[in-house]
Order: structure tokens, then sequence, then C-alpha cells
């Protein structure tokens, strides 16, 4: 399981009750992450690639060698569309900050639909594409496939398997 913590609209406390989470914070000096989640719970408290911009990416994508480097990359961009793209909640419509993170989540999301067109056809090829279940998305139709190359679904995001 993966925690998100971020603004209010895309924050979510999973299993715990939101009264018991918040109370907690006046009763102690320092929180156990341990008492709250399961084990196995992911939590991604920062950007998960703080230092490749679009157009490094855009590099990486072009020098793809093989199934792996694939994979691998579309497991950077996908995890960084998710991780950026709620920022634009953070600035005013039309604001030059607005503009510019619009102009990252846009450019991070093609890269992201052409990878995920290539993912699929890949898993496809190698016989490990899942059918596609009603309101499950592409995570479960690729989790053998990703399975294969390291990764596990941990709630939405890929997660170097253990």
């Amino acid at each position: 399981m993966i925690m998100e913590f971020g603004d209010g609209q895309v924050s979510g406390l999973q299993q715990i009750e939101a009264k018991d989470f918040y109370q907690s914070f006046g009763q102690e000096e320092s929180i156990s992450a341990k008492e709250f989640f399961t084990d196995g719970t992911v939590i991604l408290v920062g950007n998960p690639m703080p230092d490749k911009s679009v157009e490094q990416m855009q590099l990486d994508i072009a020098s793809i060698g093989g199934t792996q480097e694939l994979v691998d990359v579309y497991v950077q961009v996908h995890n960084k569309f998710w991780y950026i793209q709620d920022d634009l909640y953070d600035y005013e419509e039309e604001s030059e900050e607005y503009i510019r993170v619009k102009e990252n989540v846009e450019a991070m999301g093609e890269m992201m639909d052409l990878l995920g067109k290539k993912i699929m056809v890949a898993a496809k090829e190698e016989g490990l594409l899942a059918e596609r279940q009603p309101n499950s998305g592409t995570v479960k139709q690729l989790e053998s496939f990703m399975k294969k190359y390291g990764y596990k679904n941990g709630g939405g995001w890929w997660i170097k398997s253990e």
C-alpha cells in the first residue's frame, strides 16, 4: 500500500480513521509509521525523479535498447507523471507557475502515453498482458509483465520488487 501525502484533495488516510490519525499528533512527540500501517506499506515522500527534466526523459526514451530499459523508463515516467499532475492545484490558473507546471504535466503525460503503448505491446508479445477488467485500469493488466522485470504494483505506483 502506498499513501500519498499531498494537498487535501489528493491525500488519503487509507485504513486509518481520520479522528485517530489527527488526535495522535497531539499525544506524541514523534509518531512511528509502523503504528498506523500494515507491513508492506510504501510511502512516497518525494518526487521520484527530482533531477530529471522533460528533455532528459525524452533523451532516455530515444535511447531505449531493450525491454528492461523500456520498463525502467516507463516506471520513471509513470510515477513522475502521477506525482506532478496534481501540482496544478497549487497555482492560480493562468499564472506563470501554473502554465509552466501544466506544460511539464502535458509533456510527461505524452511520454507516459507513448511508453504505455510500447509496454502494452511488449507485454502482449510476451503473453503477459492480462485481460482488462472493469474499473481496473492498465496496472492490473500489466502486473505479471512488470513482475518479470522487477516491479510490483504499489497502489497505482510501480515500485521495485524486493
